[in-house]
């Protein structure tokens, strides 16, 4: 079976000062996962080739961020989507 092009979930734990981005994909070819503070200044970046449906787990260490907006970018070869988080200290 051929995978689904242009279809991708994400799941954001936040554990202690760690957040976990776990992003589930059925599409071939390049995923990247940033992570951008609300001035765009990328913080984050995890860039993997996809040879089948799998998942794909980024850990971000936010021990330094301060408490804010900060968003999420999940992109593959023909999808883009963006996700906002809240950082309370």
């Amino acid at each position: 079976m051929e995978p689904t092009v242009g279809n991708f979930g994400l799941v954001v734990t936040i554990h202690g000062n760690q957040i976990e981005i776990v992003a589930e994909t059925r599409e071939r070819g390049k995923f990247d996962i940033e992570f951008y503070s609300l001035q765009g200044q990328k913080l984050h970046t995890s860039s993997q080739t996809i040879n089948e449906e799998q998942y794909i787990i980024s850990n971000v260490d936010i021990t330094n961020f301060a408490t804010g907006s900060y968003f999420i970018v999940a992109k593959s070869a023909t999808m883009q989507k963006t996700y906002q988080i809240n950082i309370i200290r």
